[in-house]
């Protein structure tokens, strides 16, 4: 299963903002929470990069999967994948049931990072 460094999704945060919180994480030694993968959804650039701006703000894409996006009995998440048709770049989101989410990784940092 796939780990990820995960960011607190607070109002405003952005692409950059989880990417500085990653780094962060890893200079820190912090442990990766492990996931799985609920659903992927493959969005358009333009569609992706506006989430990118703002991923606090819930999005319809996701919204018919986010009441699923819990944690299980074995306590590991089941994420949200957000992929951009234009390149590798993916948002990882977990929602814990509710339509915004509550907790966001960027899969392409960590591939980078590794």
């Amino acid at each position: 299963m796939p780990f990820c460094h995960f960011s607190k999704v607070n109002k405003n945060i952005s692409w950059s903002k989880i990417k500085a919180n990653t780094l962060l994480q890893i200079t820190n030694n912090c442990k990766k929470i492990e996931y799985l993968e609920l659903t992927a959804i493959v969005i358009s650039k333009l569609e992706f990069d506006t989430i990118c701006k703002d991923i606090s703000v819930p999005n319809l894409c996701y919204r018919k999967f986010a009441f699923q996006s819990i944690a299980g009995v074995d306590g590991i998440w089941h994420c949200i994948i957000l992929q951009n048709t234009q390149d590798t770049r993916k948002i990882i989101l977990y929602t814990a049931g509710r339509i915004y989410p509550l907790y966001a990784a960027i899969e392409e940092y960590e591939k980078i990072m590794q």
